[in-house]
Parts: C-alpha cells; sequence; structure tokens
C-alpha cells in the first residue's frame, strides 16, 4: 500500500464532489432567493417608510428568527398570529417581509376555535437549524 493514496470513502470529513453538489446546490439557491427577497424589502420600505421604521421591521424579522433558533422546542416562537399588533404593523404590510419568513419554512395556517371562529397564523412547518442561521446572519448585514 506504499505510495497509494488514502481512500475518502467513508470519510466525513473529505465527501466526493458529487455529494458536495447535493447539498451546495439546494443552499446556493436558498441563499440567492433569500437575498433578493432581503433586498426587495428594503427597496419596499425605502419606498414607504421612514428609515427608523424600516430599522424596526428588519428587528423585528431578526427576533422572529432569533427566537425560533434559540428556543426550537417552544411552540410559541413557531406559531406567529397574523392579527398580533406587532405582526400587522411591522411585518404583514410588507410582501417581501411576509415572504423571507415562509422562505426559511414558516405557512399559512388557520385555527379553527372550535365556535365557528378562525384566526390565521405563520406556522413554522419546517425548522432547520442551517436556514435560520442563514437567514438571521443575512439580515444582520442589512440592520441600521
Amino acid at each position: 500500500m506504499d505510495g497509494e493514496e488514502p481512500d475518502s470513502v467513508g470519510d466525513p470529513s473529505n465527501p466526493p464532489p458529487e455529494e458536495l453538489h447535493i447539498i451546495q446546490d439546494p443552499v446556493a439557491a436558498f441563499y440567492g432567493r433569500l437575498r433578493r427577497s432581503i433586498q426587495a424589502l428594503k427597496n419596499e420600505l425605502q419606498q414607504q417608510q421612514p428609515p427608523s421604521e424600516a430599522g424596526r421591521v428588519l428587528r423585528t424579522l431578526n427576533k422572529i428568527i432569533r427566537n425560533v433558533s434559540e428556543n426550537p422546542g417552544e411552540m410559541k416562537f413557531k406559531k406567529l398570529r397574523k392579527g398580533n399588533q406587532v405582526m400587522q404593523t411591522h411585518i404583514m404590510p410588507y410582501k417581501a417581509a411576509v415572504e423571507i419568513l415562509k422562505l426559511i419554512g414558516f405557512c399559512d395556517d388557520d385555527d379553527d376555535d372550535g365556535w365557528g371562529e378562525s384566526e390565521s397564523f405563520l406556522t413554522l412547518k419546517r425548522n432547520d437549524p442551517g436556514i435560520l442561521w442563514l437567514a438571521k446572519s443575512s439580515l444582520e448585514e442589512h440592520m441600521p
């Protein structure tokens, strides 16, 4: 075996190139969509709001993502009531803000209270720590 290169099969620190593409391609696509959504949000905010409000929207998004990533077992952070005052003021009016939340795994959801009344939520269905970290760090780059 002298002079032969070590076999990297089964070595998790040196995956074959085809495995790297399986991982890298979806991450690169997600990151591209995320960056476009953040830029769209910034454009939307610049057209409609003063800089102080833009900062509040970005901080609110960041806080939602931080709460979910730091408390993955807590349902209260995974279920955002659309009628909540903070959501109504800082998230729901901005198409790109809602798009960012949906990109990271939040989905539209309705709950029936049993009395015929329904309430709308954004509920985190995909809790991926890597995606949450990437979204949080990307938003922090754009925060004032």
